[in-house]
């Protein structure tokens, strides 16, 4: 197994490879088809081009370590000891080097990673694996950490590298972040990149990954320059009956900070974590997690003005006025119409969790404590666009208006039978106001125009070549880095572990063929055939439903917060 995935500099390989994989078993490339070589960045913004594809060496590292059975044991330890640090330190023993590549180029072939391809090295970084449960998985995200202030790449102090492991068509999760962006959310940036590790002297090919923004104090300034010294708050799920729902918790803001024991052994965790402001030096105001409470208590009605309504509370104009003043309202709509017409259900909707919260302030106080206003960051777009896990479960068919009743199935398999949904009361409580319901409605009929539809998927997904510019598509830049994970026939697993064959992946793409791993758990509807569904439905419930308002979204951006 070893010596077939092990590189070092034949440029050979690459038409060894590539030959049969127009169907994986058809023709190779002709001397007339031409690769697609990304351009060298610059800066943070050339590197998250969504469609650049970089290689990823890491050299030096003891493989004892640096292997995926090895990081992910770190990783189990780092989740009950706090002392362990979740990712091996290279200590100036290795070196991290990033090349600008020729789609072409399969696997780890060292033809093209040359000095003038080549746009970052440092020997002081953090290699290891991230996630929840996909942390577990045979091909698990990897997370790169910039160690040295004066070593970081374009001053990023991390990146993700997402395995794509459920997705056949490598393109979902990126489809999803570039709807998001486009809708103006404050929302990651994506890249693909190859992952090649040292291994006795030679490169050893981890697969194509996505490259993904971290969502920290840089992504903060990107987002906001103006106000990025603001709280950003993560979500967790410590358990099935504790997730970040936004319910309204009694006992104050300390409420929101509690510690939940995990059954597993891992460390306690809290439902909000605050991610920035957090060190020992911080004004302890910043800490309190007032700013959080105020806001929840907000969404849940429960302020001085709006208790007295009574029910009928989040109907009225008194609760959106109320609920304007401390969020961005019309960007978490614009995210709810995307999430739900994807079928993303690993998020707010129905886990819930996989999500942040920024507190960027309003006004011109500086003060954003005592005059909180918060943005919706959204996170974690692998299970999109068809990926189910779940039997009974089909999200080309969520409810429009009440989303989160298609969670069922997911929590009967949490849960180990019939379990209630938990409701995310957020979106719950704007979808029964006329102005929030108008407006996110009106933003379902674009996204259906816009996104979702066949045509736009032919045209991000390409032809089945490698010929052409990024006009083409995707998938003219992904086959050779695809089909590069498996050595011989297209029907053979994949020596990266990844879950499907290149015969299963072109089938998928260019026969809209449904597939299946019941061992897995794993249903995926084909791209082609979820948006027809997804869009069908859709307009089918707008049909019964009063036309909403007229927007005009062609230029939405993420909107400042109000003085």
């Amino acid at each position: 197994m070893r010596a077939a995935r092990l590189f070092a500099s034949s440029s050979i390989l690459f038409f060894a490879l590539t030959a049969g994989c127009g169907s994986p078993d058809g023709p190779g490339l002709s001397e007339a088809q031409q690769g697609v070589t990304t351009k060298v960045p610059t800066s943070r913004a050339e590197l998250f081009r969504s469609d650049a594809l970089y290689t990823v060496v890491v050299r030096g590292l003891d493989p004892r370590q640096t292997s995926v059975p090895a990081l992910q044991a770190l990783r189990a330890r780092a989740d009950r000891d706090p002392s362990v640090k979740d990712y091996v330190d290279s200590a100036g023993a290795g070196s991290l080097e990033l090349y600008a590549t020729d789609s072409r180029a399969v696997a780890c072939d060292a033809a093209p990673l040359t000095a003038e391809a080549r746009f970052f090295a440092t020997a002081s970084f953090g290699f290891g694996v991230k996630g929840n449960k996909s942390v577990t998985q045979p091909k698990p995200p990897h997370r790169l950490r910039f160690r040295a202030k004066n070593e970081r790449l374009f001053g990023l102090k991390s990146v993700d590298l997402n395995a794509m492991y459920n997705d056949p068509s490598h393109m979902r999760e990126a489809m999803v972040w570039r709807m998001l962006g486009e809708a103006g959310q404050a929302s990651s940036r994506t890249a693909y990149a190859k992952l090649c590790v040292e291994n006795g002297g030679a490169l050893e090919y981890r697969g194509l990954f996505l490259l993904v923004e971290r969502v920290d104090d840089v992504f903060l300034e990107d987002r906001f320059p103006a106000r990025a010294k603001g709280n950003l708050y993560d979500v967790a799920v410590p358990n099935a009956s504790v997730g970040a729902t936004l319910e309204r918790r009694e006992g104050g803001p300390a409420a929101y900070a509690r510690l939940f024991p995990l059954s597993d052994g891992r460390l306690p965790e809290a439902t909000y974590t605050l991610d920035t402001n957090n060190e020992d030096d911080d004004p302890a105001e910043l800490k309190t997690y007032g700013d959080l409470a105020a806001f929840i208590d907000t969404l849940n009605g429960e302020t001085p003005a709006l208790s007295n309504l009574g029910e009928g509370r989040f109907a009225s104009d008194a609760y959106a006025r109320e609920l304007d003043a401390i969020f961005n309202t019309r960007g978490f709509l614009r995210w709810a119409a995307i999430n739900t017409l994807a079928g993303s259900w690993d998020n707010y909707l129905c886990t819930p969790g996989n999500y942040r919260l920024y507190n960027a302030g309003r006004g011109d106080t500086g003060d954003f404590m005592k005059a909180p206003y918060f943005y919706w960051v959204p996170w974690d777009y692998d299970n999109s666009l068809g990926v189910n896990y779940f039997a009974g479960a089909d999200w080309a068919t969520v409810p429009l208006l009440r989303p989160w009743e298609a969670c069922g199935p997911y929590w009967q398999s949490v849960g180990g039978g019939p379990t209630p949904a938990p409701v995310p009361v957020l979106l719950a409580n704007m979808l029964q106001n006329p102005t929030y319901r108008g407006y996110y409605l009106a933003f379902v009929e674009h996204a259906l125009a816009t996104w979702f539809h066949a045509d736009w998927v032919a045209q991000r997904v390409g032809p089945d070549t490698v010929a052409g510019d990024s006009a083409a598509g995707l998938w003219s830049i992904l086959r050779p880095s695809v089909y590069g994970e498996t050595l011989g026939a297209g029907t053979e697993a994949p020596f990266t572990q990844r879950l499907w064959t290149n015969d299963e992946i072109f089938r998928h793409l260019f026969r809209s063929e449904r597939l299946q791993r019941p061992s897995e758990g794993r249903d995926v509807q084909s791209l082609t055939n979820f948006m027809n569904r997804r869009a069908t439905r859709a307009r089918e419930e707008l049909a019964g439903l009063p036309p909403p308002p007229a927007v005009d979204f062609r230029s939405v951006r993420v909107e400042a917060p109000p003085r």
